[in-house]
């Protein structure tokens, strides 16, 4: 599918502790809605409870999911909203 010069894509990543997904979408410049246009989804390792234990799993995982999104969509993602759910930041200190 050949892209227009003025297309635009939205991407989002989703890193779980079993699977990363991604999904691309075509965001139509008339009317401004979205079209899912590409996902992938893959096992996931290296998480546990939601943090990363091995930074390496992840990477793949991450890799693979974006590489069958673009695959699907015919897009090369450039950058994306990347969404990683558990207890992440700073522990509270006294």
């Amino acid at each position: 599918m050949p892209m227009q010069e003025n297309s635009r894509y939205a991407v989002g990543i989703d890193i779980g502790t079993t699977t990363v997904k991604c999904v691309v979408g075509h965001i139509d410049a008339t009317t401004g809605t979205p079209t899912i246009v590409g996902v992938g989804s893959v096992p996931n390792s290296g998480m546990r409870k939601g943090s990363i234990a091995n930074l390496n799993g992840p990477a793949h995982a991450i890799d693979d999911a974006l590489g069958e999104a673009e695959r699907m969509s015919g897009y090369q993602v450039d950058a994306a909203t990347l969404s990683i759910n558990g207890a992440h930041g700073a522990r509270g200190t006294q």
